[in-house]
């Protein structure tokens, strides 16, 4: 026979079942409260990361400025001073797939850490500094990159002005599949060979058959950090 449930207005009379249940149900909300409380709590800093606190800013003439310690700088630099950077061009491999080929070609011994940016290139990080090759010797100054051409008239969308226009860069290759096909028209996308030790143009001109004169900005997808002076990549990525 199921047991039932009385209800008056004054009282509530339960079975010894029901209150059982709903005892082991307060016991079981308790514990869990409690569980999460002493997690959230105490929980391990590896758990949830590195551990940050706040630190006051520097104000110059009225602006805050987050003023960064020397020594701090400098081990990060040590820390990252054995990486290169990797730009595929034309693919968009996996990490698996590119640490195999570094593995096999480029004799580390060690497996080097890897990551993949979001712009597309990836960050080498390798055990030391030692390899069969002299990475600031064999550093290349001439790379393909990306460039996109915003509101470039429709007009000049053949191959023909495409590799003219892509030639007050560098040396053009070729045009993604969108602006080959016009699939989309905001903007013209090529790739480049460029000199990134050059100063990088952000505007060129071009001359139509009439004789009128449009001035072109220039996008870039992506550009390492070169630095002139030293003669070699910038190996740290900045963060935007």
């Amino acid at each position: 026979m199921n047991e039932t449930v009385t209800l008056s207005p004054s009282n509530v009379t339960l079975p010894e079942s029901v209150k059982a249940n709903a005892a082991a149900g307060v016991v079981f909300g308790e514990e869990a409260r409690q569980n999460w409380k002493s997690f959230t709590a105490q929980s391990k800093i590896s758990d949830r990361g590195m551990g940050l606190k706040f630190v006051a800013p520097t104000v110059v003439d009225g602006v805050s400025i987050a003023k960064l310690e020397k020594a701090e700088v400098d081990t990060m630099n040590e820390i990252w001073m054995n990486a290169v950077i990797v730009y595929v061009v034309g693919q968009n491999p996996t990490l698996t797939a590119l640490k195999s080929f570094i593995m096999a070609n480029w004799n580390l011994g060690n497996e080097p850490q890897m990551f993949k940016h979001e712009e597309g290139y990836f960050v080498v990080k390798m055990g030391s500094r030692e390899a069969s090759f002299n990475f600031h010797n064999e550093v290349l100054k001439v790379i393909p990159i990306w460039i996109k051409l915003p509101n470039l008239p429709l007009n000049c969308w053949s191959e023909d002005s495409l590799s003219r226009i892509g030639s007050l860069i560098g040396v053009p290759l070729y045009a993604d599949e969108c602006t080959s096909k016009a699939l989309r028209v905001s903007f013209a996308r090529i790739l480049v060979e460029m000199d990134v030790t050059r100063e990088v143009k952000k505007m060129v001109k071009i001359a139509d058959p009439n004789g009128q004169t449009i001035v072109q900005p220039v996008l870039y997808d992506w550009l390492p950090a070169y630095c002139k002076k030293c003669n070699a990549w910038d190996i740290i990525v900045r963060l935007r």
